[in-house]
């Protein structure tokens, strides 16, 4: 077996506060992500957004798309509306032959957002954590019927005194594997 390993961008460049990265240009990054040895990145905010352009610069410097972040509003939305937002992205992931799309909840975020405690971000009851997963899942079921297997962030998570560790792997022909550890409140039954 085979196995790739893909890197993100947001190694050299921050998309969240993007002024503490701006000396890093996505080509210094993709430049260097091949001179270690990576054979795959996720789609950058630095990088062209149309699918020819993306496809040229990713060739420019002899690298694949690895997949990449997909920023959901799933909270908000029904699933239809969810899969019309995201539609342009996972047509373009196809077409560039990417193994998965990296779907990651960002509704009502306070991610970027300076000012804002983390405290303040959405807390969500075992209700709509359950209503959630039932549209998350028709949203993955929608886009494997197109080819296009989703990967989440979250797919593991550890609650240990109070920090919860997610661990993230994305599979699909490319690995890349991230550790977050994060405080969070954990809803009481």
């Amino acid at each position: 077996m085979t196995v790739k390993i893909g890197i993100s961008p947001i190694a050299w460049q921050n998309d969240d506060l993007p002024d503490l990265t701006k000396n890093y240009t996505m080509e210094q990054a993709l430049k260097e992500s091949r001179e270690i040895g990576y054979t795959g990145v996720e789609r950058g905010q630095r990088m062209p957004h149309d699918t020819d352009g993306l496809r040229a610069f990713l060739e420019k410097y002899d690298i694949g798309l690895c997949g990449g972040w997909c920023s959901g509003n799933l909270l908000n939305n029904t699933a239809s509306e969810e899969c019309d937002a995201v539609q342009q992205q996972v047509d373009q992931f196809i077409a560039l032959n990417a193994p998965c799309i990296v779907f990651a909840e960002c509704s009502n975020t306070v991610q970027g957002m300076i000012d804002v405690p983390v405290n303040d971000r959405p807390q969500l009851t075992r209700d709509e954590i359950k209503a959630y997963a039932e549209k998350l899942t028709e949203v993955a079921k929608w886009m494997q019927d197109r080819g296009m297997p989703m990967a989440c962030v979250l797919i593991r998570a550890i609650y240990y005194s109070g920090v919860v560790i997610f661990h993230v792997l994305w599979i699909g022909g490319w690995t890349v594997s991230i550790t977050y550890i994060s405080r969070i409140s954990v809803p009481k039954s």
